[in-house]
C-alpha cells in the first residue's frame, strides 16, 4: 500500500484529531534522531568515550567546544569519512506500528582547515554532511508501481569556529550554517489521495555555539558550551494540512554542556567527564535529555 500523507504527517508531526494547537513540531529539523545523524565525528575525542569540552582539540572536534581548538601548527587539515549501519525505527501509530530503517546516503564526510593566526588567535573553516540519512519505509508501504516509500534527509553544514586566548582563559564561538532538504518520495496529497508525488522541504539556518575554556593549572582543565535555542517556520511545496490555521515549525532547543580534565604524569595520563543537557522537552511528546560521558586517554609515547 502507498503511505498517504496524512499517515507521515501523524508520524513526524504531533497532532492529534481534536488538537487546537495551531503550530505543529516537525520533527525532521530537530534533534530528535541526533543519535544517527551526529556519529561523533571529532577524531582526537572518540578514543575518550566523545569527552573533550575541556580537552585540548583539533579542528574536528570544534562541535564539542569551539574554546577548545589547539593548533600545534600555523595549518591544519582534516579529513574523515562515516559510514552509517541500517536502524529499523517502529512508533507506535493508533494501535498499530509504522517501521523505518535509517540508512546511509553517500557521501558521508568531514573536511576541516584550521589557521593559527597568532599566540591568541585561531580559526578555520569546516564542511560536513554527516547527518544526511534515507527513511526507507517497511511493512507493507510501497508506491503505486510497487517502488519503496522513502524519505531522504540531507543536510550540508557550514561552520567557522574562533578562538581568543586571555591568560588561562580561552573563548571561542562557531558560527555554523545548515542547509537542510527533506524529500518524500511515494506519497498521496489532500488534494490528490491517489496521487504519487514527491514532496520536497528546504530550510536554511544560522547556529551559534560558544564555549569556555579555563586552565585551573597544569593539570586541571575546566570547560563549558551553550548552543541557544532557537524555532522557525517550515514551508512546503505542496499543501498537507486541510486548514491553513496549522504552520509547522522546526524547534532546536537550548543546549549546555560542561567538562572537566585531569592530567597525571606529565600529561601523559588524562581523564575526562563531560555533560550535556538538551531541553527537548519543547518539543511536543519528547522529555529533556541527560548525556554524561566519560573517558581515559594514555600516551604511550611521543
Amino acid at each position: 500500500m502507498k503511505l498517504p500523507i496524512i499517515a507521515l504527517i501523524a508520524l513526524f508531526f504531533s497532532l492529534s484529531i481534536f488538537s487546537q494547537t495551531e503550530e505543529i513540531d516537525d520533527l525532521n529539523f530537530s534533534p530528535v534522531e541526533d543519535f544517527y545523524k551526529l556519529n561523533y565525528l571529532n577524531g582526537k575525542s572518540d578514543g575518550k568515550g566523545n569527552t573533550g569540552i575541556a580537552s585540548e582539540n583539533d579542528i574536528s572536534a570544534v562541535y564539542l567546544n569551539p574554546a577548545a581548538l589547539e593548533l600545534n601548527n600555523k595549518f591544519q587539515l582534516n579529513i574523515q569519512y562515516t559510514y552509517k549501519t541500517t536502524q529499523s525505527i517502529t512508533l507506535p501509530f493508533y494501535n498499530s506500528g509504522i517501521t523505518y530503517d535509517l540508512k546511509h546516503i553517500f557521501p558521508s564526510a568531514f573536511i576541516g582547515f584550521g589557521y593559527k593566526i597568532n599566540k591568541k588567535f585561531q580559526t578555520g573553516f569546516i564542511y560536513n554532511n554527516t547527518g544526511s540519512m534515507r527513511r526507507v519505509y517497511t511493512n507493507g508501504f510501497e508506491t503505486i508501481d510497487g517502488q519503496e516509500v522513502y524519505n531522504n534527509f540531507v543536510i550540508h553544514s557550514f561552520g567557522i569556529p574562533v578562538t581568543y586566548k586571555f591568560n588561562n582563559f580561552k573563548f571561542g564561538v562557531i558560527a555554523d550554517l545548515k542547509l537542510y532538504t527533506v524529500e518524500y518520495n511515494g506519497v498521496s496529497t489532500i488534494n490528490d489521495p491517489n496521487g504519487n508525488y514527491t514532496i520536497t522541504i528546504n530550510l536554511l539556518s544560522f547556529y551559534w555555539r560558544f564555549g569556555l575554556k579555563y586552565d585551573a593549572n597544569k593539570n586541571l582543565s575546566i570547560g563549558a558550551t551553550v548552543t541557544p535555542g532557537f524555532s522557525t517556520e517550515i514551508h512546503y511545496n505542496n499543501d498537507i494540512f486541510i486548514t491553513p490555521r496549522f504552520v509547522n515549525i522546526s524547534k532546536y532547543p537550548l543546549k549546555i554542556g560542561g567538562g572537566i580534565e585531569y592530567r597525571l604524569m606529565k600529561n601523559k595520563l588524562k581523564f575526562a567527564a563531560d555533560y550535556n543537557f538538551e531541553q527537548l522537552s519543547k518539543i511536543q511528546g519528547y522529555k529533556d535529555k541527560h548525556d554524561v560521558n566519560l573517558g581515559v586517554e594514555y600516551m604511550a609515547n611521543n
